[in-house]
């Protein structure tokens, strides 16, 4: 029997200021033929004056509930963000259409009401809930002309060039982003990253993600995927391990690995420039005959294990020296290597490092091209604590990544 409350969801965007959570939820509610909520506006609408001046109203600081620390004017428009939260979720309206049918409204909600547990919870209760996302550099670009957000220009003085107002509203977006990373992480049920990606395609993207089976896929045989690394110094010496693993899953299936991680920086005729220049005939290296060979198997139908496709450029020295160094791989071309890997549409996975100043562009260059975005860390001089990993895989997720790897 189907479950009543089932046909009375809300979608809810919560995230960072300049994630797009407006302009998002306008063109979803319209492609779903829904009504559109921004919870910010209802207020403004509602006490007849500006967030600013509501905040204004009240210097002084509130000593106990859950608006402790807070100024009044700031707790002032707390309660009345709760309770217009409150009333918007619990109006009726006409239920959606198609695979979305169980959706009865689009809510886009400030940047600090998922602070709040009472929130979180009528969120919960009332709804699914959509995290946002964006780099400190692309809220910058958002909202670096935007006269109404005051809490990112509080640091920057008046008078500050634009290197320097740039620098400062990086600076506290990063701060503020670091401060509501976990209730952000622990109201979300889904996160999507905004960054080089159109609204539309944002709104595909959502759209998808809420018309499929909520059930996750199981891992084999009620276990973790075991992957082989494949380090070999020849494009030869890789395809024949790639064989190697095939035949042993047609042979011995139960000793046989589930997914191979290619790993590019091994190879030893690898060199970086040339890809970088793109050019064809300089591509006659040992990735270009690697690329080659498992494309040609995939024409074959003679490769059926899932690949992941590395390029690592910092590894751990050898054990008995003790120490960690850098690899020779060339590190300043990693995005224009990791590009050419997602280009080659060869690979299931494309692992990408979390702390790349391109890994976002990345992540979405490889989801657009039909593979899944591997994020990874990697500390190759100590195990992180719980905290560290936990916070680690949230970074990941607002990234937007499909698989998360801490090592």
């Amino acid at each position: 029997m189907e479950d009543p409350a089932m046909n009375e969801k809300n979608i809810y965007l919560t995230g960072f200021m300049g994630t797009g959570k407006s302009a998002v939820g306008r063109k979803l509610a319209e492609r779903l033929s829904l009504p559109f909520f921004d919870i910010d506006a209802e207020i403004v609408k509602a006490a007849g004056r500006p967030i600013a001046e509501i905040f204004a109203e009240d210097s002084s600081v509130l000593n106990e509930g859950e608006y402790a620390g807070l100024s009044g004017g700031e707790a002032e428009f707390r309660r009345r963000e709760n309770e217009t939260l409150q009333r918007i979720s619990e109006l009726e309206h006409a239920a959606g259409a198609g695979a979305l049918k169980s959706f009865k409204a689009v809510v886009s909600c400030g940047g600090g009401l998922a602070l709040f547990e009472s929130n979180r919870r009528i969120m919960r209760e009332r709804g699914i809930v959509l995290q946002l996302t964006a780099s400190p550099e692309t809220v910058y670009e958002r909202v670096k002309d935007d006269s109404g957000r005051p809490l990112l220009k509080s640091d920057v003085p008046e008078n500050a060039g634009e290197a320097e107002k740039k620098a400062g509203i990086i600076k506290k977006a990063k701060e503020i982003m670091a401060l509501r990373r976990l209730s952000y992480a622990e109201a979300a049920d889904l996160v999507f990253a905004t960054d080089y990606r159109s609204i539309d395609e944002l709104c595909d993207n959502i759209i998808s993600a809420l018309s499929a089976s909520p059930a996750a896929p199981e891992a084999p045989c009620g276990r973790p995927y075991i992957c082989s690394p494949v380090c070999e110094k020849t494009a030869a010496e890789a395809m024949s391990e790639i064989r190697r693993a095939e035949r042993l899953k047609k042979e011995c299936p139960e000793k046989a690995p589930e997914l191979l991680e290619i790993r590019i920086d091994a190879l030893s005729d690898f060199d970086s420039e040339v890809l970088s220049r793109g050019e064809e005939k300089k591509r006659k290296d040992e990735l270009g005959s690697l690329l080659k060979g498992i494309r040609e198997l995939k024409a074959e139908g003679a490769l059926s294990l899932p690949l992941i496709g590395t390029y690592r450029t910092e590894q751990p020295a050898s054990p008995e020296r003790g120490a960690y160094e850098r690899s020779s791989v060339e590190a300043s071309n990693y995005g224009a290597v990791v590009l050419s890997l997602i280009e080659a549409r060869v690979f299931d996975y494309v692992d990408i490092e979390l702390e790349r100043a391109e890994s976002r562009l990345l992540i979405a260059e490889a989801q657009r091209a039909g593979s899944l975005a591997l994020c990874s860390k990697h500390d190759f001089e100590k195990t992180p604590d719980l905290f560290g990993i936990i916070n680690t895989f949230i970074e990941m997720q607002e990234a937007g990544a499909d698989v998360l790897k801490a090592a």
